[in-house]
């Protein structure tokens, strides 16, 4: 039997895995934690076989501190980011903190069942539009600074072109985030200003040429 710990923020996520994993007979959710504080300290008490992990939730603790924590505490824990991000930067950061699957939140979630199963033994689970060799090509080019252009832009800077050019409204965005519209609004000028773009189109272009989203 895999022992599986979820964390999220929405609870009918929650629900949802949790029914999705009823249907299995090797897959048993050992716990279900909606703030992330709490998380490091359940996979400690609870020793799981996986943490699922949502990067996004709201809180003291960011996703990948999450991680990071539950790699220390919690060191046999596998861990499995399930995100509405699925960006080349948000997915080679949260394996470089620890974490061995990512599916997106979008993906079938067939794809979550097999990453249980994947990273249960031992095998790095990608359930989103990149592959391994890309994850790591981006990786090798970080370290030589090719992807300098974007240190302009803070992470949740980042994050708004990101969901911007997945096509997300700044409502859409503010709720995603747990922040409010018009902080979203400030941060896309920001992100305008620090690119010198001027409209939504050449802001996807960006996004699409530094592997923020995949061209389709």
């Amino acid at each position: 039997m895999i022992r599986v710990l979820l964390a999220d923020d929405h609870p009918l996520i929650l629900r949802g895995v949790q029914e999705l994993f009823a249907g299995e007979s090797d897959i048993e959710v050992v716990g279900a934690e909606t703030d992330p504080g709490e998380v490091p300290a359940a996979a400690a008490r609870l020793n799981p076989d996986v943490l699922i992990q949502d990067l996004s939730m709201g809180g003291q603790l960011t996703g990948l501190e999450v991680i990071r924590l539950v790699r220390l505490r919690s060191p046999e824990t596998r861990i499995i980011v399930l995100s509405m991000h699925s960006s080349l930067p948000s997915i080679h950061e949260a394996m470089e903190h620890g974490a061995t699957g990512y599916v997106s939140k979008l993906a079938d979630m067939q794809q979550l069942v097999a990453a249980v199963r994947g990273v249960h033994q031992g095998r790095r689970h990608l359930g989103c539009p990149y592959t391994d060799e890309q994850i790591d090509s981006y990786g090798r080019d970080l370290r030589r600074g090719a992807s300098r252009p974007l240190r302009g832009l803070t992470p949740r800077e980042i994050e708004v072109l990101t969901l911007v050019a997945h096509g997300r409204t700044s409502s859409e965005i503010a709720e995603a985030l747990h922040i409010g519209r018009r902080t979203v609004e400030s941060h896309r000028a920001n992100v305008s200003s620090k690119l010198g773009v001027r409209n939504q189109a050449e802001l996807v272009r960006y996004a699409i040429e530094r592997g923020l989203v995949a061209p389709n």
